[in-house]
């Protein structure tokens, strides 16, 4: 029986009792030997003359002397190690037990450290990393062949449960002391998280210590700890005075004319101002500036006043300079509180023009008001950044001396200023000793291995990787990055006889896969995205910002289509909590489509397949989210898919768990996400029952005794599905005459549009797109169309030929799957193919990973669970 979902999908799957009886066989079967040596000696020798081959090639090409040496010196390296083993057989033995032991397991995870720490400190380009990568991939390449080779696999022991209550109830609280704005800077200043800490420390440390550390968070004494000091942020924020600079923006002179500036998200904060600056704008983008996602926007046109107002307070050997870039008309100045007299402030379009004669040039000012306002009429060009001229002509951020208002030049805001340090400190020691802690045991139960921890640190070179690759075209180096992690892990289980653990999964090829993405994410977190007009990612971004921005809670105003009503309170949420980039959307989508992962391997060993094949069908399916035809819409264009798709997963999860509750709960969510899902979500109720395998007698007198025993649930679950849609439309027809569920362009014109939806679905796109696709990229298109189309066929012939391996296959599955159809025979699926399709994905290929099973695979121990 699986666990319910606060433990299945964070704890690993146990071992059976055959496998947990028998380590000591196992590991005689893979202890490593003088051959494994030899293999190991003579598999490295021949990488390494490869690929110093390789390089000298380009290196010699390209007249490039440091490289050559290198290159040549590799290959010579490689060539002794081929011959190592004639030298070294009288040693064999005693170097594989020592390969084999702790300083071989030091030795192997020093490599992806040590091409770390040679990216980082080196800084190469991505021109330099094209030349010497052969080189770099080889030597993680032997790294992962050590462990391989002499490396057993611990045995799994079954992991110890901990009080979750008090766990979840400690989360909460540190997301409640990130969450508490704390007025003064300091590393951690409360929402919108839009620093680096901040943002890492939100979506990945939080989320991998409510996975790996709750053992340590269960605890009373930190959980009490965590509550004194929310206690003791929430009682400092409301005397502390605000740090930053107040600004207004004005979009057109009519506004400016009538004092009516323009609101955005963290207007919340500060209802009183557009945003309080407490960063610098280095660029046009980061101004608050997210309203220019509106119909109608024109750069031509582009009309923006910005109003400033601050207190600072400046020492003698100090001066205030703007660096200012793109501002047509500029008024600023410093009003001396002493003297009331009137300095301009001295402005610069680069640090770099600032020196010494600068600071000697200008005259002291102590505590004074600094106030301006500024004109920008050139869409894309501007910088605004307070700094501080010191007298030896260094530059250091202003924004630490600017104040709201007068009351914080009488605080000792030095000292609160340490004191919410030492919180953010506090709470980082206990996120991060609740981590580690975490993986620590993890890795003593076997749930993590060495080669886990081989492949994090290898994705600490996958961010810098990622950080300086050209981004138009990033998906090309992330499939590949991503395909590799999951061919080790495959390999992993198969070669050493691991079993699956889903935190196994989350650490070892979700953390490197979301640092890939964070090392997209991370430079743009002030940063907003121009988004393309009359598209659903802006329409959905126009009505986050009238719930939000505009009061218009209800969207009265703006009534959206009601079968995908709740994603726009979602998007406008992560708004407020993360500022104005779309940043935390994009990493919710890499975070949405791991967890699907997780969720599919779950489903598929409930539906019969061994967990290695789980775990292979459940990583395509991820990979082919990553082909080009998918990245950029699934990934990076900000759609429902991503969260819809893994909110769908998560309902079966919890009806094949029995949770009726839960699962009736996260149905209606996923409808309001997305009704495009209307006959999943119901058929997703069939997960309560047994199976329904056999014969066609046996499978449907199954089905239909179900139906007629359990008649009150469905019938309850099939009407409330649609019922907050149409309850929503229904309340829209009141206030909009003439409003309907859906887009005219979904209506269905004839028999043919309905065929021709069908066959979108199915294949991955329209006529215009297929003909297109077929033209530029026809292997991305049939990798998408092919499992679906072959899964759709195996569910429909389950449904009717009920003999042979269509007998093992669950009539529920196959009823799943079908149910998607029905409703693109109503609604027309319109753009951004295959969008419609990627829902599919999952249900097809457990089908298709059960034909496999069952026929080719029946006898190949390798994908068998270990017994």
């Amino acid at each position: 029986m699986s666990k319910p979902i606060g433990s299945g999908i964070t704890q690993t799957v146990k071992c059976n009792a055959d496998y947990q009886s028998a380590p000591q066989k196992q590991n005689m079967n893979h202890f490593p030997n003088t051959v494994s040596f030899t293999r190991f000696l003579s598999l490295a020798g021949l990488q390494l003359i490869l690929a110093g081959a390789w390089t000298l090639f380009i290196a010699r090409s390209q007249s490039l002397h440091t490289t050559t040496l290198l290159a040549v010196a590799v290959t010579g390296i490689g060539v002794a190690l081929l011959a190592a083993p004639t030298f070294l057989k009288k040693y064999a033995t005693n170097i594989v037990a020592v390969l084999g032991g702790g300083f071989g397991q030091l030795g192997a995870v020093t490599i992806p450290v040590f091409l770390s720490a040679f990216l980082f400190l080196r800084n190469p380009s991505i021109d330099t990393l094209k030349i010497i990568s052969p080189l770099l991939v080889c030597v993680w390449l032997i790294g992962i062949e050590a462990l391989f080779f002499f490396q057993t696999s611990k045995e799994t022991k079954p992991e110890q449960a901990s009080p979750n209550r008090l766990a979840f109830l400690a989360i909460l609280l540190a997301y409640g002391i990130l969450l508490v704005p704390s007025r003064v800077p300091s590393l951690l200043d409360g929402f919108p998280w839009n620093t680096p800490l901040e943002f890492i420390t939100a979506t990945l440390l939080l989320p991998f210590v409510f996975f790996f550390g709750r053992s340590f968070l269960s605890k009373k004494a930190v959980t009490l700890l965590l509550a004194l000091l929310l206690v003791f942020k929430v009682a400092l924020s409301f005397f502390l005075p605000q740090a930053g600079l107040g600004v207004h923006i004005y979009f057109s002179e009519e506004a400016l004319a009538s004092n009516t500036w323009e609101r955005t998200y963290e207007s919340f904060l500060a209802p009183s101002y557009s945003q309080v600056a407490q960063l610098p704008y280095r660029s046009f983008l980061e101004f608050p500036v997210e309203s220019i996602n509106t119909h109608g926007f024109d750069k031509a046109s582009f009309w923006m006043t910005m109003k400033f107002n601050g207190i600072i307070s400046l020492n003698e050997n100090e001066r205030l300079i703007l660096i200012l870039q793109g501002a047509e008309q500029r008024q600023i100045e410093l009003i001396d509180m002493a003297t009331g007299e009137s300095f301009e402030v001295a402005t610069a379009k680069f640090a770099d023009d600032l020196d010494v004669g600068t600071f000697n040039d200008l005259p002291y000012v102590g505590n004074a008001e600094l106030k301006g306002s500024l004109l920008f009429t050139n869409y894309g060009n501007g910088r605004f950044e307070p700094v501080i001229l010191n007298s030896d002509g260094s530059v250091d951020s202003a924004y630490s001396q600017i104040w709201l208002s007068m009351s914080a030049l009488d605080f000792p805001t030095g000292a609160f200023q340490f004191i919410q340090n030492l919180i953010a400190l506090s709470l980082l020691g206990c996120i991060l000793y609740s981590l580690l802690g975490g993986i620590s045991n993890s890795y003593q139960q076997g749930i993590v291995d060495i080669l886990d921890i081989y492949l994090v640190l290898t994705g600490l070179s996958l961010f810098y990787v990622a950080d300086i690759a050209d981004k138009p075209s990033i998906h090309l180096l992330f499939l590949p990055m991503a395909f590799v992690l999951v061919l080790v892990k495959l390999l992993d289980f198969i070669l050493r006889s691991r079993t699956y653990s889903n935190k196994g999964y989350l650490f070892s090829l979700g953390l490197p896969i979301l640092l890939m993405f964070l090392a997209l994410d991370i430079p743009n977190l002030q940063s907003v995205v121009l988004l393309p007009q009359y598209q659903d990612v802006s329409d959905y971004q126009i009505l986050a910002r009238n719930i939000y921005v505009a009061g218009d809670a209800f969207l009265f105003k703006s009534p959206p289509w009601a079968y995908k009503v709740l994603y726009p309170y979602v998007i406008g949420l992560l708004h407020i909590l993360f500022g104005q980039s779309l940043s935390a959307q994009f990493f919710l989508n890499a975070w949405s489509a791991l967890l699907s992962v997780v969720l599919t391997i779950e489903l598929a060993v409930y539906f019969g397949l061994s967990k290695r094949i789980s775990f292979a069908i459940a990583s395509l399916s991820f990979l082919l989210l990553m082909i080009p035809v998918s990245f950029i819409f699934f990934f990076r264009f900000g759609l429902i898919e991503p969260l819809a798709i893994m909110t769908l997963l998560l309902g079966m999860y919890f009806a094949k768990e029995g949770k009726f509750g839960a699962m009736f709960a996260i149905g209606l969510v996923t409808g309001m996400l997305r009704l495009n899902f209307a006959g999943a979500i119901f058929t997703s109720i069939t997960f309560l029952a047994p199976a329904f395998v056999g014969g066609f007698t046996q499978a449907w007198d199954s089905f239909v005794n179900w139906l007629r025993l359990s008649w009150k649930r469905w019938v309850s679950y099939l009407i409330a599905i649609p019922l907050p849609s149409l309850f929503i439309a229904f309340i829209y027809t009141r206030v909009k005459p003439g409003y309907t569920l859906t887009h005219e362009m979904n209506d269905q014109t004839s028999i043919g549009s309905v065929l021709m939806s069908l066959a979108s679905v199915i294949v991955g796109g329209d006529q215009e797109f297929l003909m297109n696709q077929i033209k530029r990229n026809p292997l991305d298109l049939v990798l998408i169309t092919l499992p679906i189309l072959f899964g759709l066929l195996v569910a429909l012939t389950s449904l009717f030929y009920r003999k042979g391996i269509f007998a093992k296959i669950d009539l529920r599955l196959s009823l799943f799957l079908l149910s998607m159809l029905p409703v693109y025979a109503v609604l027309k699926p319109v753009g951004y193919f295959p969008r419609y399709s990627w829902s599919f994905l999952p249900p097809a290929l457990i089908l298709l990973g059960l034909v496999l099973q069952f026929t080719v695979l029946r006898d190949n121990k390798a994908f068998q669970d270990t017994k």
